[in-house]
């Protein structure tokens, strides 16, 4: 199993966006094969800092959910409205 924990902070004027971008990112990605599971969190504390807990089966399906049309889609739209992105990968 892969887990990917994705850390974005974001401008409030771009909170919504993001928020609903990730939203249907979640949505879509929870419907492909080998996701174990996509969330996507929202820290009480900061409205800028935001999560995306994603856990997949193996390297083949995570290789697969990126060249995805709605990950080359989004991904790159939410990223160009975040002020940070940070990934890091835990492999158990």
């Amino acid at each position: 199993m892969i887990r990917i924990n994705v850390v974005i902070t974001v401008k409030p004027e771009n909170r919504e966006r993001v928020l609903r971008l990730l939203g249907e990112m979640g949505d879509l990605s929870r419907r492909e094969n080998g996701c174990a599971g996509y969330e996507v969190l929202e820290n009480v504390r900061s409205r800028t800092e935001l999560m995306i807990v994603e856990t997949w089966t193996d390297d083949g399906v995570l290789a697969a959910h990126k060249a995805a049309d709605h990950f080359r889609r989004i991904i790159p739209e939410a990223k160009a409205l975040a002020e940070d992105w940070q990934s890091l990968r835990f492999d158990f």
